[in-house]
């Protein structure tokens, strides 16, 4: 038996950096510093990519595997991926 809890730790804490990244990016372009936002939503991007390659081909394949595969199914969680995709 694997130990998810860790793992899921570290996915939650991946999701909540990137949360707070946008919402720097946002507070930049509401007060007005556009090169700096510019910059934030650049590194979001990267970083979402990065994150998403890491999501869709290595956690999502072995997800039927896990024991507690979370609240949808993995096909769930690839749309929502190319969903963030399409609005960034």
């Amino acid at each position: 038996m694997t130990d998810n809890t860790t793992f899921t730790k570290v996915i939650t804490r991946c999701h909540s950096i990137l949360d707070e990244i946008f919402l720097i990016h946002q507070e930049a372009i509401l007060s007005g510093q556009f090169n700096d936002a510019i910059k934030l939503f650049n590194s979001y991007t990267q970083l979402h990519d990065l994150h998403k390659s890491f999501e869709d081909e290595i956690l999502i394949p072995k997800f039927n595997e896990l024991g507690n595969r979370g609240r949808w199914p993995a096909s769930m969680y690839r749309m929502e991926h190319d969903k963030i995709r399409d609005l960034l």
